[in-house]
């Protein structure tokens, strides 16, 4: 399988099985972290081209230009970019996505 630029990080980051999984469990979770840290590094792309923006926004922006996916597969990897210190909280507004009065956090990329 091809490396990417973020496998060293994937392997620093959090787990994606427990203890207590079963072995299959384990076994299936080392097969999907090549995909995460794909999908990982679309949505870091995405708030380097977009600047500040909300994680819906940055999914919304990765369906567009890559397709293949659901939006929710791209917007739950913000979490695991912020646990990695890839991207901070930075403010927070009206979400412009859904375009409604929800609040939401505003993400850019650590510098």
């Amino acid at each position: 399988m091809q490396r990417t630029l973020f496998d060293n990080m994937i392997d620093a980051c959090v787990p994606r099985s427990r203890i207590g999984d079963p072995q299959s469990s384990v076994d299936g979770a080392k097969y999907i972290q090549p995909k995460a840290g794909t999908i990982q590094a679309a949505m870091l792309e995405a708030f380097r081209v977009l600047g500040a923006a909300s994680a819906n926004e940055a999914a919304a922006y990765c369906v567009r230009q890559l397709g293949g996916r659901t939006h929710e597969s791209y917007r739950k990897r913000t979490k695991e970019l912020v646990v990695r210190g890839l991207i901070r909280k930075c403010d927070s507004r009206l979400c412009r996505h859904v375009r409604s009065s929800v609040q939401v956090d505003i993400y850019k990329v650590v510098q």
